[in-house]
């Protein structure tokens, strides 16, 4: 062990240990073993359905699949699913619990806040500023409700903040190692979520300008140029690749579940716009505790604004500057889609390290002339972030509390007596209840079409009928009088705590 190593060992525990605290304070592990519930137990349910598929039926890497079976056997792409694919690799060695998936989640969230406090730290050459800004950052309450949730998007960011860290290596030492390392940690977050990477997009433009200029002024060759440009080629083309070929598997599969294009601001009409922005703000405390975001906000213009910016390297400016840009351009490109989907806002969370990080760096000078004043600092910030540890606790106990509507939790039960019924595994069933692609038909382990295939129409029920649905499951108690079920309860052959079971076919 080296002896920086050694020096940096109590900070590294220190750290882990507050984090761990964090994690037992916002209820994590009381909640491991919990299923997918609450708001937006849909998205959360898609990648469960595809990950129990990889597990049950062995389907390829590049063939992900739901429950629900869509227009092709429930063959669907959106973001990469080598984390489902690896959970489903996962049950097959621990069973399939819920427990599995959340501590890979949890895991690698882990990995990524420790990374960014690594970078943080080495970038302002202060452990204490680095551990400050990660933990802050960990008391975003919709970073930690997802972050320990089954979207893919907290671990797209978690990839992101590893990549600072070895980009930030690459910067130092120049090695070709670190450079790919983080050329593969940007593709896979890329993949998982292409709105992870607007912190490195900054960071491209901000390379490519200056390695042009040097170009013009002939401080580079040709050739550093074209060798300088290749990661960059290789890491677009392999994020490229995966949505090229999401586009064409959806395609040849006939879905158009998964959403793969924008949402912006300008398309909106102005009712549209100020109901949007009422169910925006009201979201608001889901982002950050509200003297935290005020405090954000100053810190950003404080560091945009052009005043003691000698003390402050351009390339740091014009970053963090581009960053925000990019912010702002995603939010009003995907407007319509924060009103209902608040994991949206997930990847955006990325602006809070830099906006303390830069705004520190940049003022450092003034807290290296005065001790005092710097410790002042750290100790107001960290009453700050004590303010906001409890603001997210709150917020994420009611959020994990939450029980939906369309989840009943006897499912789960159910799903083990489906035998007993005569219910085989490969019957196909319709559950004209659930506007939801696969929440019931996750729980219960059944293929089949829910209502958001339409199957509570007469006209489609016939359809799916044909297609080889035997049986109707109905869970929700204001759905038992529904024309569409009442046409059926004569077939009634189950009704177990609730949950209702129709024969389609004779």
């Amino acid at each position: 062990m080296s002896n920086k190593t050694k020096t940096s060992l109590p900070y590294y525990i220190a750290f882990t240990t507050l984090f761990l605290s964090l994690c037992f304070f916002y209820d994590y592990f009381n909640i491991l073993n919990q299923p997918a519930d609450g708001i937006h137990v849909w998205r959360q349910t898609d990648g469960l359905s595809m990950a129990l598929k990889y597990y049950e039926e062995g389907n390829g890497l590049f063939e992900p699949k739901m429950h629900n079976q869509l227009n092709d056997e429930g063959l669907a792409a959106g973001e990469f699913p080598i984390m489902y694919y690896i959970v489903g690799k996962l049950y097959h060695v621990f069973g399939e619990h819920n427990w599995v998936y959340r501590g890979l989640w949890w895991l690698i969230s882990f990995i990524g806040y420790f990374f960014l406090f690594k970078f943080c730290s080495k970038f302002l050459q202060n452990k204490v500023w680095g551990g400050l800004i990660t933990l802050f950052t960990f008391t975003s309450p919709i970073l930690i409700i997802y972050g320990f949730s089954f979207v893919s998007d907290p671990i797209a960011l978690s990839f992101i903040f590893i990549s600072w860290y070895t980009l930030y290596e690459y910067y130092l030492t120049r090695k070709k190692n670190w450079l790919w390392g983080s050329i593969l940690l940007i593709s896979i977050a890329g993949t998982l979520k292409i709105t992870a990477l607007l912190s490195i997009i900054a960071l491209i433009i901000v390379f490519g300008v200056n390695l042009f200029i040097k170009r013009i002024r002939w401080q580079v060759s040709t050739k550093t140029l074209l060798s300088s440009l290749i990661p960059i080629v290789v890491g677009g083309g392999m994020i490229f690749s995966w949505y090229y070929y999401a586009s064409y598997y959806n395609k040849v599969h006939y879905t158009t579940y998964f959403f793969l294009k924008t949402a912006p601001i300008w398309d909106l009409s102005s009712q549209q716009l100020s109901t949007i922005t009422d169910q925006i703000v009201g979201w608001s405390r889901e982002y950050f505790y509200e003297t935290g975001r005020h405090v954000l906000y100053v810190f950003a213009l404080l560091t945009i604004l052009p005043i003691f910016n000698k003390s402050f390297k351009r390339i740091h400016y014009w970053l963090y500057l581009l960053s925000v840009l990019g912010f702002l351009a995603f939010f009003l490109l995907f407007y319509s889609q924060f009103s209902h989907h608040d994991y949206y806002v997930v990847n955006l969370i990325f602006i809070v390290p830099p906006t303390v990080l830069f705004f520190v760096k940049k003022y450092q000078f003034l807290f290296l002339k005065n001790k005092f004043l710097n410790i002042g600092f750290q100790v107001l910030f960290s009453a700050l972030l004590l303010a906001s540890v409890v603001h997210a606790s709150k917020r994420s106990n009611e959020r994990f509390a939450i029980k939906t509507e369309w989840l009943v939790l006897d499912l789960y039960e159910f799903r083990g007596k489906l035998k007993e019924y005569g219910i085989s595994k490969d019957d196909l069933i319709v559950v004209p209840h659930d506007p939801s692609p696969n929440i019931t038909l996750h729980a219960i382990n059944m293929n089949g079409w829910s209502g958001l295939n339409g199957v509570e129409r007469p006209d489609v029920l016939e359809e799916k009928i044909k297609e080889g649905a035997k049986w109707m499951i109905v869970s929700d108690k204001r759905f038992y009088d529904k024309p569409i079920v009442e046409k059926y309860k004569e077939k009634l052959v189950v009704d177990y705590k609730g949950i209702r079971v129709y024969r389609l076919v004779d």
